[in-house]
């Protein structure tokens, strides 16, 4: 399950990379053109309301990849450190294996009735 997860946790973070783009760009208009309403009253007429439309059709997609994950079992625990809980059975056990984006295995798991808090080393052994 793992190459699965981990290709959609890169699509979530390259939806959110184009989120905060657009968002920054938003941001940054609205305030333009609040600062100087009168003197560039047409400068950015229209774009601004273009670019709004793409943030929220950015949002959109952004929730689409993150359901998908969801959708999996996974829990997403942290965007911006690329950590993830997904289900999975371990010595006959139900448990969340926790990986972290880029990690090549995974080196730790939570049992499903934990709050989550900590995580504990598998043991190969």
């Amino acid at each position: 399950m793992l190459p699965d997860v981990a290709r959609r946790f890169a699509l979530v973070c390259e939806k959110r990379s184009v989120y905060l783009r657009v968002h920054d760009a938003v941001f940054v208009q609205e305030l333009v053109q609040n600062a100087d309403q009168e003197k560039n009253s047409d400068l950015f007429a229209g774009d601004l309301e273009k670019d709004i439309q793409n943030l929220e059709e950015t949002i959109f997609e952004l929730s689409k990849e993150i359901d998908e994950l969801i959708s999996l079992g996974c829990i997403l625990r942290s965007m911006d450190q690329g950590l993830i809980d997904f289900p999975g059975e371990l010595r006959g056990e139900r448990v969340f294996f926790a990986w972290k984006s880029g990690e090549k295995q995974i080196a730790f798991y939570r049992k499903r009735n934990s709050s989550g808090a900590s995580a504990e080393r598998i043991s190969l052994g």
